[in-house]
């Protein structure tokens, strides 16, 4: 006599299996684009400096194969001179090496940029991006881990999904702080040096300093980015989103 199958728990009528898996896909979609976006420019500024100065290499020695070039060019004038038959033979080539010698050589563009107007020259400040973007990187991958599990409505992916989501709040508090107390007062004197305006004048005639505008422009990005945590957090802990992970195989195809 064979066992009869357990039967299944019922499904709790609140349960919202379309939630969790929408936020899945958008921890996914979220987490890659914030890998390519936060991280590819954390590392840009922090790996600015190296390239420049390979840059400027590069284009030191370019400058001085040119001028390594001229100078051989005028050497093979003057022993062409030094051959010439006639006085009027050596009156020409003399000619020539005197406009090539008083011709100035043409400087290569620089393509190089003022570090020191980003305030990448700071230590602190490279610094900050390099933690901010390698901290960024490991959670957003979380983030997209936590996503796949989301959307198989397993119990470990809403509560990765829930950790990394208040990881990220914390992660702003501290990256916010660092920007208005290292970052901000660095690049704000380096622009104030570079003879730009240390206030900003608004509609009605009043004038706002450099900072409060600066500061208030990063609260704003902040509170942007802590949007969707906070709303991962606030949906992935009602009942019904506890319930569809509960009970994935009743819920996987609703």
């Amino acid at each position: 006599m064979t066992a009869s199958p357990a039967p299944v728990s019922p499904v709790p009528s609140a349960a919202t299996p379309g939630t969790v898996k929408t936020l899945g896909w958008l921890n996914v979609a979220f987490g890659a684009l914030l890998m390519l976006c936060v991280t590819g420019f954390d590392a840009y500024l922090v790996l600015l400096p190296y390239g420049q100065r390979k840059l400027e290499e590069t284009q030191h020695a370019a400058q001085a194969d040119r001028q390594a070039r001229r100078d051989a060019e005028i050497q093979a004038l003057r022993a062409q001179e030094a051959k010439a038959e006639t006085p009027e033979e050596k009156a020409r080539i003399r000619a020539e090496s005197i406009v090539l010698e008083s011709t100035p050589l043409e400087n290569i563009p620089s393509a190089s940029v003022d570090l020191s107007t980003l305030g990448l020259d700071d230590p602190r400040v490279r610094t900050h991006y390099a933690v901010d973007g390698v901290t960024a990187l490991i959670l957003n991958l979380l983030m997209i881990v936590a996503g796949i599990g989301l959307i198989r409505l397993a119990r470990w992916g809403r509560r990765l999904a829930l950790w990394v989501a208040a990881i990220k709040l914390a992660r702003l508090v501290l990256v916010g702080g660092s920007l208005i107390l290292v970052v901000q007062p660095v690049t704000n004197t380096r622009t104030l040096q570079n003879g730009a305006p240390g206030e900003t004048v608004e509609a009605d005639g009043s004038a706002m300093p450099l900072a409060w505008v600066m500061a208030l422009s990063t609260l704003v990005y902040l509170t942007v980015c802590a949007a969707y945590p906070i709303v991962v957090l606030v949906l992935l802990t009602r009942p019904g989103a506890r319930a569809a992970v509960e009970n994935p195989v009743a819920t996987r195809n609703t």
